[in-house]
């Protein structure tokens, strides 16, 4: 999955390494809706914070966006960078309460309130409910348990690090717009740094038996 091999790499970085033991601690223990629910969060905001999601949606009717120049006509395409949210200067109201003051959308909350209560929690992953992943998956339940069991098989691993050198680091490179300004968008490469490739699998991790 492209979604949880970038969280994985979001908090094998040394500046997350108090995440990385909560996210231990979590998956050697028997799984209950409490350690199940933060797994998944943590899963989530990994990919919220270090994600690379790029969607392309057709437009059906014409529109018009405030932050776009030209007006959208039906049939055009519409690429939507999300790279860019976690560090919008927008603030963000704290998900675990709806009247809580704002705060920063960089920071890492991985406590899932119920979304049914609390509908903005689940708003600052909308954009993941369309990602390949979910759609690969046949729908944003499998999506999230998959995680939680891919979160869960991976960390409990003891002493999970990076394997050293090039081989423990993800290989990709930013793609540039047009004006040659980074957009935050990636491409992954493989092993031998030959070519591109669609999906994260050059990083290698180590563990202790």
């Amino acid at each position: 999955m492209l979604q949880f091999t970038e969280a994985v790499d979001f908090y094998l970085s040394p500046a997350r390494a108090q995440f990385r033991e909560a996210i231990q601690s979590l998956a050697t223990q028997p799984a209950s809706e409490q350690v199940n629910s933060l797994l998944l969060g943590y899963a989530l905001e990994g990919i919220r914070l270090g994600g690379s999601t790029h969607l392309v949606f057709q437009a059906v009717a014409a529109d018009t966006i405030p932050t776009v120049e030209n007006s959208i006509e039906a049939g055009d395409f519409v690429t939507l960078n999300t790279v860019r949210l976690p560090s919008s200067p927008t603030p963000h109201p704290n998900k675990h309460e709806t009247n809580s003051p704002s705060q920063s959308p960089s920071a890492c909350e991985p406590a899932q309130p119920d979304p049914s209560l609390h509908t903005y929690a689940r708003s600052l992953y909308a954009h993941l409910d369309a990602s390949p992943d979910a759609v690969f998956l046949g729908g944003t339940a499998v999506r999230d348990a998959t995680l939680v069991e891919f979160f869960r098989a991976v960390f409990a691993r003891k002493n999970l690090r990076r394997t050293p050198g090039p081989q423990g680091e993800l290989k990709k490179v930013v793609v540039p717009d047009r004006t040659g300004k980074s957009t935050g968008r990636v491409q992954y490469m493989r092993d031998d740094w030959a070519a591109y490739s669609a999906w994260p699998a050059s990083m290698r991790v180590a563990w202790d038996e």
